[in-house]
């Protein structure tokens, strides 16, 4: 099965890179533009440089943002894991308080026994 879907990613991914150069080999992606930001126009640079300057952006962005949820999910967790293990040790303290208040009052009883047919 993993390797049936790593097949299907490659075989995938070959045919969106194929798709891609096909694309930007057409000679309209070839030609020059500038580009008007605020008050400053760039020299003519080739419209493919736009869409992969765009995509390697949008790959950083989004590099960013699942780091960033990964580190908060994994602080999350910890956090979690502590509580979980300081009320696991209230439950065994609280089991162990029981224990010997159980043993208490066991002896109690045997003692109120004891006392009342002795009399």
């Amino acid at each position: 099965m993993r390797l049936f879907k790593w097949s299907f990613l490659l075989i995938l991914w070959s045919i969106i890179t194929f798709i891609l150069f096909q694309t930007f080999s057409q000679s309209i992606f070839k030609q020059g533009v500038s580009a008007h930001i605020l008050y400053y126009r760039t020299h003519e640079i080739p419209i493919y440089f736009y869409l992969i300057g765009s995509f390697i952006t949008g790959l950083i962005f989004g590099l960013i943002v699942a780091i960033y949820v990964l580190i908060s999910n994994t602080a999350d967790k910890m956090r979690r894991v502590r509580r979980i293990n300081q009320l696991e040790s209230e439950i065994k303290v609280l089991r162990e308080q029981h224990e010997k208040d159980t043993e208490k009052e066991n002896l109690y009883q045997k003692e109120s026994l004891n006392n009342s047919t002795s009399q």
